[in-house]
Parts: structure tokens; sequence; C-alpha cells
């Protein structure tokens, strides 16, 4: 009988391994899972076009959480997505963050996410950020996007650690949520976005308690998404914040570690 019917998996540094590649391993034991009759749902920083691939590869036709949790997505294999859940940014607040981080000495990158749009200035930040999601940006105009008034789910911010440090004390005072994936990007979404309400949200759409679930990560900002969850399982290269708060720790992404922690306290 399978002891966790619901896993939410975060994607880089955990799901997938430093070359970003998933490993066979991770695939068998995926597939292995969702046959068995579990839910395995990818839960990323990602908009959700850097999250198709992924999911076709392991067969996986769940919801995508993406951009940290302020959009979910119906995941069709090969083409358009269907919102199941979105909380945007205040209105205006986009904006204010781009302003303090033109104030920062050293250049930040601005990347302002929009359903499945990705509009940003050209630089070495963004190429560095496409080459490792496999996706590019839709746009580049940036103050343009912000004055159409459409409403922004994420903004990315990346920069040396210095900036980033800078950045994140000056957008203190505004209503939003700021997470450190990595010491060079500060990922800014809506106060009550997390992957741990994506957790809630989906557990409580299937009707299964939290109890019922696994959340496996490697980042500070998987810290909500393990603590919310019935069993929290941390990667050996997680942050020292994510170890402090998982029930079990699992080999490194580089060794498969999604596939261990599937095996042995999921199925």
């Amino acid at each position: 009988m399978m002891r966790i019917p619901l896993v939410f998996s975060d994607i880089d540094g955990t799901l997938i391994d430093d070359s970003h590649r998933l490993r066979p391993a991770v695939i068998a034991a995926v597939r292995d899972y969702t046959a068995a009759g579990g839910r395995f749902c990818l839960a990323s920083a990602r908009p959700p076009r850097a999250m198709a691939a992924l999911a076709e590869q392991l067969g996986v036709t769940l919801p995508l959480v993406a951009l940290n949790g302020a959009l979910i997505v119906t995941a069709h294999p090969g083409g358009p997505t269907t919102p199941l859940f979105e909380r945007p940014l205040a209105p205006g607040v986009a904006a204010a963050v781009q302003a303090r981080a033109a104030a920062i000495v050293g250049g930040i990158s601005v990347n302002l996410f929009v359903g499945q749009d990705w509009v940003t200035a050209p630089g070495p930040w963004p190429d560095q950020e496409a080459a490792i999601t496999g996706t590019a940006p839709t746009g580049g105009d940036v103050a343009g996007l912000l004055a159409s008034g459409r409403p922004v789910h994420k903004v990315l911010c990346m920069g040396q650690p210095e900036a980033i440090d800078a950045l994140a004390a000056a957008v203190a005072d505004l209503p939003l949520t700021a997470a450190r994936s990595n010491p060079t990007y500060l990922e800014l979404t809506h106060p009550a976005v997390s992957k741990a309400h994506a957790l809630r949200f989906l557990a409580a759409h299937w009707d299964l308690p939290l109890a019922q679930t696994m959340a496996i990560g490697d980042g500070d900002n998987d810290i909500p998404m393990l603590a919310a969850a019935g069993v929290g399982v941390a990667l050996q290269n997680a942050s020292a914040g994510l170890l402090a708060v998982a029930d079990h720790v699992a080999p490194p992404n580089t060794a498969s570690g999604v596939a261990t922690a599937l095996r042995q306290w999921a199925l």
C-alpha cells in the first residue's frame, strides 16, 4: 500500500542534477510512483514554460506549481496550460521594485513574469537563466509591461550577492514575500504566495490530509513547504536551514536523491 499519495518536488538543485538534467533513476522512480497511483507535482520558482519539458519527460500531467506558487496551471502535454490558481503582486509593487533596483550600485537584472511571459532587458543574467531553464525571455520592454497594468506574478532580481543583499533591504517595506533561491537571486511574490500554500491548496483540491503529503527540496525557499508537509525530505546538498526542518535526508541531486526519497518514504 502506498504510504504517501501526494509528493511535491522542487526542480533546480533537487529534481535535476547540476547539469540541469533528469537522471534515469529519477525518471524511473517518478514513473513507478505515478503508476502506483501517486500524484507527483513539480513545485518551482520557474515559469510554466520552463517546467513543461521536464513534466513530459516524467510523464507527469498533474498541475504545475510555478513561480513559487504564484501560478498553478494544469499541464497539457504539447499544448497550452490552464490556470487553476493565481495570485499576482498588488498593483504598483513591481514598479516600486524596479525603481529601487535601478538605484542599487552594481547593477541588477529585473525580470518580470506574467503568466507564460518573461520580460526583461537583455544581459548576461537573463542569458544564464535561459541556459539553465531551456527557455528564453518573451519580451524586453520592462517599462512598457509595467505601464500596461498587466498583473505581475513574480519579479526575479539577479545580481552579485552584495547588490542582492542591498535590494532585499530596500524592498523590505513592500507588501511581498522575498525568497533567496541562491545568493545571486531574489524572488519576489505576493505575501500570501508560497509553495506551502500551493501544497495546502492541492491537498484540499484532492481531499487529502497534509499528513499524507511529502515535500522534497534543497533551498531556503523550500522551508515552508517541507514544514507544511506530512513528510519533509531535504537532499544532502540542501541549505543548512532546510536540513534543520527536514524529517529525512536523501542523497544529493547528483546522486538521484529524489528517487531515493520516493522509494524509501513514499511508495
